[in-house]
């Protein structure tokens, strides 16, 4: 009875043993899943700031070509208006000079007349 009273400690100590290394096995493999789900999202953070820094210099390269098309419209808008403001000086001062013309020839025309 002593015998069998042993054998039956003995079993319940290895099958206690053996669910408390189930346990740490379970744990470990949770622990082992834990650090790699953080390893994935700090892989994904990481990633996405990258695209992030992609992204904000695809879109600072963007706006400086926007602005240096300003630029570039700003300056053929100003050349065209000092093309124009020449072009409609210059038809004045020929209206000038025709006025001028008629005028002398005008009253050169009417002493003559007389």
């Amino acid at each position: 009875a002593e015998k069998l009273r042993g054998n039956d400690a003995t079993k319940e100590m290895k099958g206690q043993a053996q669910r408390m290394q189930n346990e740490k096995n379970k744990l470990r493999k949770h622990l082992a899943n834990a650090f790699a789900e953080e390893r994935r999202k700090a892989d994904e953070q990481q990633l996405q700031f990258e695209e992030e820094k992609l992204r904000g210099n695809e879109l600072r390269q963007i706006l400086k070509r926007q602005m240096l098309e300003v630029h570039q419209l700003r300056e053929e808008q100003r050349v065209r208006y000092e093309r124009q403001r020449m072009w409609s000086e210059a038809g004045e001062q020929q209206q000038r000079k025709k006025r001028y013309e008629r005028q002398r020839i005008q009253p050169a025309a009417s002493e003559q007349q007389q």
